[in-house]
């Protein structure tokens, strides 16, 4: 007997537009919440971590933070009434891929300032013996870490 996959329906048509129109994914990966996954995340957590690293719109699908340091919502905060455990998510999925400066961003918006200050300490580590030039890549991590640190 043949089963259909509604998850794997849903992965299949949300990626013809995914990239290009993430608030309307978001809307068919709402579907998926209620299925869990390899990892045992539901599948709705899991979609929306792969959707902001894949299209690194953190602020649309996530929040951000603003220069007053207020908490801005994205467009996940219609569905969820808390959505710090899927920007938790995004923010692991992104450290265990590499991404570290997207990691300390989402973890910033998740407000786990111990992550980010050994995510930070991790990059300075890395870019301490390379020249200081402009629009580098010391420049850069040096400029972010010293904003952490005013805050």
């Amino acid at each position: 007997i043949r089963r259909l996959n509604f998850p794997r329906l849903i992965a299949t048509y949300t990626s013809r537009f995914s990239s290009t129109d993430p608030r309307e994914a978001i809307q068919y990966y709402y579907l998926l919440r209620q299925y869990t996954g390899e990892n045992q995340r539901d599948l709705f957590t899991t979609s929306v971590s792969e959707l902001a690293l894949e299209t690194r719109e953190f602020d649309m699908l996530l929040g951000w933070i603003a220069p007053d340091g207020s908490r801005k919502p994205g467009c996940i905060e219609k569905f969820l009434g808390e959505s710090q455990s899927i920007i938790e998510v995004c923010a692991e999925d992104a450290e265990s891929r590499g991404f570290l400066e997207d990691a300390v961003k989402l973890y910033e918006l998740a407000t786990r300032r111990d992550k980010v200050l050994e995510i930070h300490s991790e990059l300075l580590a890395r870019v301490v013996t390379k020249t200081n030039s402009a629009n580098s890549e010391r420049e850069r991590i040096t400029n972010a870490t010293l904003d952490v640190a005013k805050q």
